[in-house]
């Protein structure tokens, strides 16, 4: 909640993708917690939740596209050099494994 820097951002995100993986890992081994209605509200509102990150992150990345794209071309590449704007980073995520949703799943056996 605290990052400053597109680093520290995906820093936390990784952070918190561990804690869901590990939260799901422990309803595996529990099918009475799986089965239960809050378990799967809370497994839908963590879904959604993944969507609205992934979707947010898209967003930033076609800004930061424009951005870098604006500051190299004329004119407004005059400005960017006299007011010392440089290029953004994207955000990326490292580990290619976290690039793949996650998946909830509802067996009731």
């Amino acid at each position: 909640m605290a990052a400053t820097s597109v680093q520290d951002t995906a820093t936390a995100e990784t952070k918190l993708t561990g804690a869901l993986t590990d939260l799901r890992a422990v309803a595996e081994n529990y099918p009475n917690l799986k089965a239960t209605e809050n378990f799967q509200q809370l497994s839908r509102n963590l879904s959604e939740l993944e969507d609205e990150i992934q979707a947010s992150r898209r967003i930033y990345n076609s800004n930061v596209q424009s951005y870098n794209t604006d500051i190299q071309q004329f004119p407004g590449s005059i400005i960017a050099n006299q007011g010392n704007f440089t290029a953004r980073q994207y955000f990326e995520i490292e580990d290619k494994s976290e690039r793949d949703p996650v998946a909830v799943s509802f067996d009731t056996k």
